[in-house]
């Protein structure tokens, strides 16, 4: 698996965050909010990501957007076609609020620590 992170924040308080909790390492691409003049969950957005997994061989249909809100995340994900999981942990969203855009319960998860069991 090849991890990345797509976020609104600025790269700044986005890379504290993830050295913050020793995940550095897992991630292979950080966008972040001034990575693209658009914002999610404008699908332009997405395309400096889209061009860095193109050039690895990654295309649309193996891309897995795991994110915590229904605005930005599940609409851009639906807007470019793209397999998605809800995760709750952010507390942004409650289960129903997914539910109600229209995730299938099965693809909606109490944390990013239930993916795993998920893939299987």
């Amino acid at each position: 698996l090849w991890l990345g992170v797509f976020t609104s924040r600025r790269a700044k308080t986005a890379r504290v965050q993830i050295e913050k909790n020793g995940l550095g390492p897992l991630f292979g691409k950080l966008q972040t909010l001034e990575d693209s003049e658009y914002k999610k969950p404008d699908p332009r957005s997405i395309e400096p990501a889209r061009r860095h997994l193109e050039q690895m061989g990654i295309g649309s249909h193996d891309i897995l957007y795991v994110g915590d809100t229904v605005e930005a995340d599940w609409n851009l994900a639906k807007a470019c076609g793209l397999d998605f999981v809800g995760v709750l942990s952010g507390g942004m969203v409650k289960r129903e609020d997914f539910k109600e855009a229209g995730l299938a319960d099965k693809f909606v998860i109490d944390s990013v620590a239930d993916l795993p069991k998920l893939l299987k």
